[in-house]
Protein backbone atom coordinates (compact mmCIF):
# COMPACT_ATOMS: atom_id res chain seq x y z
CA UNK A 1 0.00 0.00 0.00
CA UNK A 2 1.35 3.43 -0.92
CA UNK A 3 1.49 5.49 2.27
CA UNK A 4 2.54 8.68 0.56
CA UNK A 5 1.19 11.66 2.42
CA UNK A 6 -0.42 14.51 0.51
CA UNK A 7 1.80 17.21 1.99
CA UNK A 8 2.45 20.89 1.33
CA UNK A 9 6.00 19.98 0.35
CA UNK A 10 5.41 18.49 -3.05
CA UNK A 11 8.24 17.29 -5.21
CA UNK A 12 8.32 20.46 -7.29
CA UNK A 13 8.09 22.83 -4.34
CA UNK A 14 10.99 21.08 -2.61
CA UNK A 15 12.98 21.12 -5.83
CA UNK A 16 12.41 24.82 -6.45
CA UNK A 17 13.51 25.63 -2.92
CA UNK A 18 16.66 23.53 -3.27
CA UNK A 19 17.51 25.10 -6.63
CA UNK A 20 17.16 28.63 -5.24
CA UNK A 21 19.49 27.66 -2.41
CA UNK A 22 22.00 26.16 -4.87
CA UNK A 23 22.16 29.27 -7.06
CA UNK A 24 23.37 31.41 -4.17
CA UNK A 25 26.11 29.06 -2.98
CA UNK A 26 29.57 30.53 -3.42
CA UNK A 27 31.08 27.09 -4.09
CA UNK A 28 29.05 24.43 -5.86
CA UNK A 29 29.97 20.77 -5.84
CA UNK A 30 29.45 19.17 -9.26
CA UNK A 31 28.41 15.58 -8.75
CA UNK A 32 29.73 12.88 -11.07
CA UNK A 33 27.60 10.31 -12.86
CA UNK A 34 28.67 7.46 -10.51
CA UNK A 35 27.83 9.65 -7.48
CA UNK A 36 24.41 10.50 -8.87
CA UNK A 37 23.78 6.84 -9.72
CA UNK A 38 24.69 5.70 -6.21
CA UNK A 39 22.42 8.34 -4.69
CA UNK A 40 19.49 7.40 -6.89
CA UNK A 41 19.88 3.70 -6.11
CA UNK A 42 19.80 4.43 -2.40
CA UNK A 43 16.60 6.45 -2.45
CA UNK A 44 14.50 5.71 -5.55
CA UNK A 45 12.66 2.65 -4.25
CA UNK A 46 10.02 5.05 -2.91
CA UNK A 47 9.82 7.48 -5.74
CA UNK A 48 11.46 7.78 -9.13
CA UNK A 49 11.65 11.54 -8.57
CA UNK A 50 15.01 11.67 -6.78
CA UNK A 51 16.83 14.90 -7.48
CA UNK A 52 20.59 15.09 -7.00
CA UNK A 53 20.34 18.74 -5.95
CA UNK A 54 20.09 17.72 -2.28
CA UNK A 55 23.28 15.67 -2.55
CA UNK A 56 25.02 18.53 -4.35
CA UNK A 57 23.92 21.22 -1.91
CA UNK A 58 25.25 19.43 1.16
CA UNK A 59 28.44 18.41 -0.64
CA UNK A 60 28.96 22.06 -1.60
CA UNK A 61 28.82 23.08 2.05
CA UNK A 62 30.94 20.25 3.44
CA UNK A 63 33.24 19.45 0.51
CA UNK A 64 32.36 15.75 0.38
CA UNK A 65 29.67 13.36 -0.76
CA UNK A 66 27.34 11.73 1.74
CA UNK A 67 24.70 9.41 0.29
CA UNK A 68 22.80 9.53 3.60
CA UNK A 69 21.52 13.02 2.76
CA UNK A 70 17.75 12.58 2.62
CA UNK A 71 15.89 14.00 -0.40
CA UNK A 72 13.47 16.51 1.08
CA UNK A 73 10.42 15.32 -0.84
CA UNK A 74 11.13 11.70 0.14
CA UNK A 75 11.33 12.66 3.80
CA UNK A 76 8.06 14.59 3.90
CA UNK A 77 6.10 12.27 1.64
CA UNK A 78 7.19 8.91 3.03
CA UNK A 79 9.59 8.91 5.98
CA UNK A 80 8.05 11.37 8.41
CA UNK A 81 4.48 10.03 8.12
CA UNK A 82 5.84 6.49 8.55
CA UNK A 83 7.97 7.24 11.61
CA UNK A 84 5.37 9.46 13.28
CA UNK A 85 1.68 8.74 13.70
CA UNK A 86 0.65 12.22 12.60
CA UNK A 87 -3.00 12.19 13.87
CA UNK A 88 -1.77 11.18 17.33
CA UNK A 89 1.25 13.43 17.72
CA UNK A 90 0.04 16.69 16.20
CA UNK A 91 -1.88 17.66 19.34
CA UNK A 92 1.33 17.43 21.37
CA UNK A 93 2.58 20.55 19.59
CA UNK A 94 -0.02 22.63 21.44
CA UNK A 95 1.99 25.23 23.39
CA UNK A 96 -0.79 25.57 25.94
CA UNK A 97 0.15 22.08 27.14
CA UNK A 98 3.91 22.61 27.43
CA UNK A 99 3.95 23.35 31.15
CA UNK A 100 1.62 20.43 31.78
CA UNK A 101 3.84 18.00 29.86
CA UNK A 102 7.24 19.35 30.90
CA UNK A 103 6.58 20.95 34.27
CA UNK A 104 10.18 21.78 35.15
CA UNK A 105 11.32 22.86 31.72
CA UNK A 106 8.52 24.91 30.17
CA UNK A 107 8.11 28.69 30.30
CA UNK A 108 5.45 29.71 32.81
CA UNK A 109 2.07 30.24 31.14
CA UNK A 110 0.22 33.20 32.67
CA UNK A 111 -2.88 32.99 30.51
CA UNK A 112 -4.01 30.43 27.96
CA UNK A 113 -6.84 30.35 25.47
CA UNK A 114 -7.88 26.88 24.36
CA UNK A 115 -10.59 26.62 21.73
CA UNK A 116 -11.94 30.04 22.68
CA UNK A 117 -11.97 29.43 26.42
CA UNK A 118 -9.64 31.21 28.86
CA UNK A 119 -7.74 29.41 31.61
CA UNK A 120 -5.69 30.77 34.48
CA UNK A 121 -3.66 28.21 36.46
CA UNK A 122 -5.73 25.51 34.77
CA UNK A 123 -9.04 27.00 35.92
CA UNK A 124 -11.61 28.17 33.39
CA UNK A 125 -12.58 31.85 33.54
CA UNK A 126 -15.14 33.86 31.61
CA UNK A 127 -13.93 36.50 29.18
CA UNK A 128 -15.35 39.30 31.29
CA UNK A 129 -13.40 37.99 34.30
CA UNK A 130 -9.98 38.15 32.64
CA UNK A 131 -7.97 40.91 34.29
CA UNK A 132 -4.79 41.30 32.23
CA UNK A 133 -2.95 43.45 34.78
CA UNK A 134 -3.84 41.02 37.53
CA UNK A 135 -2.80 37.99 35.51
CA UNK A 136 0.61 39.42 34.66
CA UNK A 137 1.34 40.49 38.25
CA UNK A 138 3.83 43.14 37.14
CA UNK A 139 6.16 40.72 35.35
CA UNK A 140 8.48 42.91 33.26
CA UNK A 141 8.13 41.17 29.89
CA UNK A 142 5.82 38.60 28.29
CA UNK A 143 5.47 36.71 25.01
CA UNK A 144 2.18 36.11 23.21
CA UNK A 145 2.00 33.41 20.55
CA UNK A 146 -0.41 31.09 18.83
CA UNK A 147 -0.56 27.77 20.62
CA UNK A 148 -1.18 25.64 17.53
CA UNK A 149 -0.27 25.73 13.84
CA UNK A 150 2.46 28.32 14.40
CA UNK A 151 5.41 26.80 12.53
CA UNK A 152 7.97 29.31 11.28
CA UNK A 153 7.62 31.81 14.12
CA UNK A 154 4.40 33.35 12.82
CA UNK A 155 2.64 35.99 14.91
CA UNK A 156 4.93 35.93 17.94
CA UNK A 157 4.81 39.21 19.86
CA UNK A 158 6.81 40.47 22.83
CA UNK A 159 5.27 42.97 25.25
CA UNK A 160 7.28 44.97 27.78
CA UNK A 161 5.87 46.77 30.80
CA UNK A 162 6.10 50.55 30.80
CA UNK A 163 4.46 51.88 33.92
CA UNK A 164 1.31 49.80 34.34
CA UNK A 165 0.81 49.01 30.64
CA UNK A 166 2.47 46.43 28.36
CA UNK A 167 3.48 47.48 24.83
CA UNK A 168 4.89 45.62 21.84
CA UNK A 169 7.45 47.13 19.47
CA UNK A 170 4.69 48.60 17.31
CA UNK A 171 3.24 50.46 20.28
CA UNK A 172 0.16 48.27 20.70
CA UNK A 173 -0.94 47.78 24.29
CA UNK A 174 -1.71 44.36 25.67
CA UNK A 175 -5.42 44.26 26.40
CA UNK A 176 -8.08 41.59 26.25
CA UNK A 177 -9.55 43.21 23.15
CA UNK A 178 -6.15 43.20 21.47
CA UNK A 179 -5.64 39.50 22.24
CA UNK A 180 -9.04 38.52 20.89
CA UNK A 181 -8.75 40.62 17.74
CA UNK A 182 -5.16 39.62 16.85
CA UNK A 183 -4.91 36.05 18.13
CA UNK A 184 -8.61 35.12 18.29
CA UNK A 185 -8.33 31.61 19.72
CA UNK A 186 -5.74 29.06 20.85
CA UNK A 187 -2.94 31.29 22.14
CA UNK A 188 -0.80 31.67 25.23
CA UNK A 189 0.63 34.56 27.23
CA UNK A 190 3.81 33.29 28.85
CA UNK A 191 6.85 34.55 30.65
CA UNK A 192 9.67 35.98 28.56
CA UNK A 193 12.66 33.63 28.57
CA UNK A 194 15.91 35.44 29.30
CA UNK A 195 18.63 33.55 27.47
CA UNK A 196 22.15 32.89 28.69
CA UNK A 197 24.75 35.44 27.49
CA UNK A 198 26.42 32.69 25.43
CA UNK A 199 23.36 32.55 23.17
CA UNK A 200 22.48 36.24 23.34
CA UNK A 201 25.90 37.23 22.00
CA UNK A 202 25.01 36.17 18.45
CA UNK A 203 21.95 38.44 18.25
CA UNK A 204 20.50 39.99 21.42
CA UNK A 205 17.09 40.90 19.94
CA UNK A 206 16.00 37.29 19.31
CA UNK A 207 15.67 34.23 21.50
CA UNK A 208 18.30 32.07 19.78
CA UNK A 209 17.16 28.51 20.33
CA UNK A 210 18.66 25.10 19.76
CA UNK A 211 16.66 22.75 17.55
CA UNK A 212 17.36 19.36 19.13
CA UNK A 213 16.19 16.47 16.98
CA UNK A 214 15.67 13.19 18.80
CA UNK A 215 15.21 9.75 17.29
CA UNK A 216 13.54 6.71 18.84
CA UNK A 217 15.34 3.89 17.07
CA UNK A 218 13.11 1.57 15.10
CA UNK A 219 15.58 -1.22 15.94
CA UNK A 220 16.13 -1.01 19.71
CA UNK A 221 13.51 1.62 20.74
CA UNK A 222 16.20 3.71 22.45
CA UNK A 223 16.07 7.51 22.15
CA UNK A 224 19.11 9.34 20.89
CA UNK A 225 19.95 12.90 19.90
CA UNK A 226 20.30 12.95 16.11
CA UNK A 227 21.12 16.57 15.40
CA UNK A 228 21.48 19.86 17.23
CA UNK A 229 21.26 23.16 15.38
CA UNK A 230 21.51 26.68 16.76
CA UNK A 231 19.16 29.17 15.13
CA UNK A 232 20.21 32.83 15.24
CA UNK A 233 17.76 35.59 14.37
CA UNK A 234 18.36 38.51 12.05
CA UNK A 235 19.42 41.79 13.73
CA UNK A 236 16.36 43.46 15.23
CA UNK A 237 14.16 40.38 14.87
CA UNK A 238 12.54 38.80 17.93
CA UNK A 239 12.41 35.35 16.28
CA UNK A 240 15.29 33.13 15.20
CA UNK A 241 13.69 31.50 12.16
CA UNK A 242 15.49 31.42 8.81
CA UNK A 243 12.22 32.40 7.15
CA UNK A 244 12.67 35.86 8.67
CA UNK A 245 16.36 36.25 7.82
CA UNK A 246 17.92 34.04 10.49
CA UNK A 247 20.75 31.53 10.19
CA UNK A 248 21.17 27.91 11.22
CA UNK A 249 24.50 26.84 12.74
CA UNK A 250 25.30 23.17 13.17
CA UNK A 251 26.51 21.67 16.45
CA UNK A 252 29.13 18.95 16.41
CA UNK A 253 28.63 15.69 18.34
CA UNK A 254 31.18 16.99 20.88
CA UNK A 255 29.10 20.08 21.60
CA UNK A 256 30.87 22.81 19.65
CA UNK A 257 29.39 25.11 17.03
CA UNK A 258 30.53 24.52 13.48
CA UNK A 259 32.52 27.34 11.93
CA UNK A 260 29.72 28.55 9.64
CA UNK A 261 26.01 29.24 9.60
CA UNK A 262 23.71 29.16 6.59
CA UNK A 263 20.50 30.99 5.71
CA UNK A 264 17.68 29.69 3.55
CA UNK A 265 19.00 31.49 0.46
CA UNK A 266 22.37 29.72 0.44
CA UNK A 267 24.22 32.50 2.18
CA UNK A 268 27.03 31.44 4.51
CA UNK A 269 28.35 33.45 7.47
CA UNK A 270 31.16 32.79 9.94
CA UNK A 271 30.78 35.87 12.13
CA UNK A 272 27.64 36.94 13.99
CA UNK A 273 27.41 40.25 15.80
CA UNK A 274 31.20 40.36 15.81
CA UNK A 275 31.49 36.84 17.25
CA UNK A 276 33.72 34.46 15.27
CA UNK A 277 32.31 30.95 15.40
CA UNK A 278 35.70 29.24 15.17
CA UNK A 279 36.90 30.99 18.33
CA UNK A 280 34.11 29.85 20.65
CA UNK A 281 34.35 27.41 23.52
CA UNK A 282 31.98 24.47 24.00
CA UNK A 283 28.29 25.42 24.07
CA UNK A 284 27.12 26.35 27.55
CA UNK A 285 24.63 23.85 28.99
CA UNK A 286 24.71 21.52 25.98
CA UNK A 287 24.87 18.32 28.04
CA UNK A 288 21.84 19.32 30.13
CA UNK A 289 19.96 20.40 27.02
CA UNK A 290 20.48 17.08 25.25
CA UNK A 291 19.58 15.09 28.36
CA UNK A 292 16.34 17.02 28.85
CA UNK A 293 15.46 16.40 25.19
CA UNK A 294 16.01 12.65 25.56
CA UNK A 295 13.98 12.44 28.78
CA UNK A 296 11.17 14.56 27.30
CA UNK A 297 10.99 12.44 24.15
CA UNK A 298 10.25 9.33 26.21
CA UNK A 299 6.59 10.28 26.67
CA UNK A 300 6.04 10.57 22.91
CA UNK A 301 5.41 6.92 22.11
CA UNK A 302 3.78 7.61 18.75
CA UNK A 303 6.71 9.63 17.36
CA UNK A 304 10.14 8.37 16.37
CA UNK A 305 11.45 11.79 15.32
CA UNK A 306 10.91 15.02 17.24
CA UNK A 307 12.28 18.51 17.01
CA UNK A 308 12.60 20.29 20.36
CA UNK A 309 13.23 24.04 20.31
CA UNK A 310 15.18 24.67 23.50
CA UNK A 311 16.76 27.57 25.32
CA UNK A 312 19.33 27.86 28.10
CA UNK A 313 18.50 30.70 30.46
CA UNK A 314 20.60 33.31 32.20
CA UNK A 315 20.12 31.39 35.46
CA UNK A 316 21.36 28.11 33.91
CA UNK A 317 18.07 26.35 33.34
CA UNK A 318 16.83 24.40 30.31
CA UNK A 319 13.58 25.59 28.77
CA UNK A 320 11.52 23.81 26.12
CA UNK A 321 10.07 26.53 23.91
CA UNK A 322 8.11 24.20 21.66
CA UNK A 323 7.99 20.65 20.33
CA UNK A 324 7.69 19.87 16.63
CA UNK A 325 6.16 16.54 15.65
CA UNK A 326 5.84 17.08 11.88
CA UNK A 327 7.38 19.35 9.24
CA UNK A 328 10.66 19.28 11.14
CA UNK A 329 12.53 21.62 8.80
CA UNK A 330 15.08 19.12 7.54
CA UNK A 331 16.54 21.57 5.01
CA UNK A 332 17.73 23.70 7.94
CA UNK A 333 19.13 20.68 9.73
CA UNK A 334 20.92 19.03 6.81
CA UNK A 335 22.38 22.25 5.45
CA UNK A 336 23.69 23.20 8.88
CA UNK A 337 24.71 19.78 10.14
CA UNK A 338 24.91 17.20 7.35
CA UNK A 339 22.84 14.07 6.74
CA UNK A 340 19.71 13.86 8.86
CA UNK A 341 19.89 10.33 10.25
CA UNK A 342 23.66 9.83 10.03
CA UNK A 343 24.56 6.24 10.99
CA UNK A 344 20.88 5.35 11.47
CA UNK A 345 19.93 6.06 7.86
CA UNK A 346 19.88 2.45 6.67
CA UNK A 347 17.74 1.21 9.56
CA UNK A 348 15.23 3.97 8.86
CA UNK A 349 15.15 3.06 5.16
CA UNK A 350 14.64 -0.63 5.86
CA UNK A 351 11.90 0.09 8.38
CA UNK A 352 10.01 2.43 6.04
CA UNK A 353 10.46 0.13 3.02
CA UNK A 354 8.35 -2.52 4.70
CA UNK A 355 5.52 -0.06 5.31
CA UNK A 356 5.21 1.61 1.93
Amino acid sequence: MNKRLSFVYTYYECLQKANRFNKNLVVRYKTTYPERKNYTEKWDFWDSHVSHIYLSNIASLYGKIDYNVVPTNIYYSYIEPTLNNIPFVTSLEDKSQLDWLYTQHAPMVLLRNIHGNFYINGDSVNNNQVDISGVLENVPKVVVKQAVESHGGRNIQVFERKGSVYYNKKGNSLTLDYLLSNFRSNFVVQEYVRQHPFFAQFNPSSLNTLRVMTYRSVVDNQIRVLNVTLRVGAPGSIVDNRKFGGYAIGVTPSGYLRDFGVNNKGGVAKVFNGVKLNELKRIVGIDDIEQVAIESAKIHYHASVLGFDMSYTDDNKVKIIEVNTWDLGIDNIQQANGALFHQYTDEVIEFCKKRV
